[in-house]
């Protein structure tokens, strides 16, 4: 009889605790839904606030999707933040917040009008993923009158890593001062870690401006390293194949073209080549160009020169189009490859075109003495 009552008991026990569980677990269920649901915010925030129009214009709250480039798209796939704004007879009033997807602010100020040029009135404030301050644009009458940046740390940035890598590469690098060029990158860097980080990509732009010096230094064991590590950061915040990337891929190579290292330089460069091939073409010639320019290069240093004519010959037509002291560069190794071939007369006709262009441009360079000497050897 014990046996039995305890039997029963154990039975109602288990019955209570199988109850109990399922509780807890279908509580956990509806929690793990609930966040699901609520993590496309978007559509939450549609249905609670429809967008509405009166007589063709736009009013009260509106939730709407926008791409990377805050132009409105239409799913939630092809977003990348989600405004919410109200309007008044079509016309934003009142503060207009931008929002990432995971419900964090990303933009909040003021808006006047949309459109391709967009007009803010005060203070703009931009965010970044983790909810600290980006940056803070200030608006008078629709128009931008200064701009505050922020370290990740939330202090004001002092040092314009730009402005730094701008005077270091577009004077002192042009000039050759490259021990003042490289001062001042490295300064830049330092500003730019605080204020992005070191696995952003604009360090990695600042470690390619660096790795650029010391090709010129024929420092290229530290180049190498830099280049290497710009590389890294690349392909990860922008993917292998983008433009970026094939640009640093160039300029590893130019180190083992430089040292006269041909073998090694030329995978790089047809690797380099054949992702711009694939992706940019059409839409950056530039950074199909240059690879191919370089590619033909090695052809010339490898005796290949029937290679090298092909390849000069596409890559002088893009730079033709592009930039005019490139395309008398590639006119200029043109030259040299004809002249390899024989081919006089040809040698003759392109290196006149290179000269003309380059008296209109500059006759200090050193293309120019070059272009002057490849007419003598024709």
């Amino acid at each position: 009889m014990k046996t039995k009552n305890f039997v029963f008991l154990f039975q109602i026990l288990r019955f209570q605790i199988f109850v109990f569980l399922f509780q807890i677990l279908r509580f956990q269920i509806f929690v793990f839904l609930f966040q699901i649901f609520t993590f496309f915010i978007p559509d939450l925030q549609a249905q609670s606030t429809p967008n509405r129009t009166e007589n063709g214009k736009r009013q009260g709250a509106w939730t709407i999707l926008l791409n990377a480039k805050k132009s409105k798209v239409d799913s939630l796939k092809n977003a990348t933040y989600y405004r919410l704004i109200t309007y008044q007879d079509g016309k934003p009033t009142g503060i207009t917040q931008d929002y990432y997807l995971n419900g964090k602010v990303q933009m909040q100020g003021k808006l006047l009008s949309e459109g391709l040029a967009p007009k803010y009135e005060g203070v703009v404030t931009y965010f970044r993923p983790n909810g600290k301050k980006d940056y803070e644009e200030k608006y008078e009458n629709g128009k931008a009158v200064g701009k505050t940046y922020f370290n990740l740390n939330g202090s004001v940035v002092k040092e314009d890593w730009e402005k730094l890598h701008d005077e270091a590469m577009k004077k002192h690098f042009v000039e050759g001062n490259y021990i003042k060029a490289l001062e001042l990158i490295k300064q830049g860097n330092q500003a730019a870690k605080r204020q992005f980080g070191a696995v952003h990509q604009t360090y990695a732009t600042c470690l390619f401006n660096e790795g650029s010096v010391y090709v010129k230094q024929k420092k290229y064991k530290q180049a190498d390293k830099v280049l290497q590590k710009a590389m890294q950061i690349t392909e990860n915040a922008l993917g292998k194949d983008h433009e970026d990337n094939i640009s640093i891929l160039v300029q590893i190579g130019n180190i083992y073209f430089n040292k006269g290292d041909f073998r090694k330089a030329e995978p790089l460069f047809r690797d380099a080549l054949q992702r711009a091939k694939a992706k940019y073409k059409d839409t950056s010639p530039t950074n199909y160009a240059l690879p191919l320019n370089n590619l033909a290069l090695i052809s010339v240093n490898l005796g290949k020169y029937a290679q090298a004519d092909t390849l000069l010959t596409e890559a002088s037509q893009i730079f033709e189009k592009i930039n005019a002291a490139a395309y008398a560069i590639s006119l200029n190794n043109l030259t040299s490859v004809y002249y390899y071939q024989a081919k006089y007369r040809k040698a003759d006709s392109v290196a006149r075109l290179s000269l003309q262009i380059q008296e209109k441009e500059n006759r200090t360079t050193a293309y120019y003495a070059y272009t002057l000497n490849n007419l003598g050897m024709s």
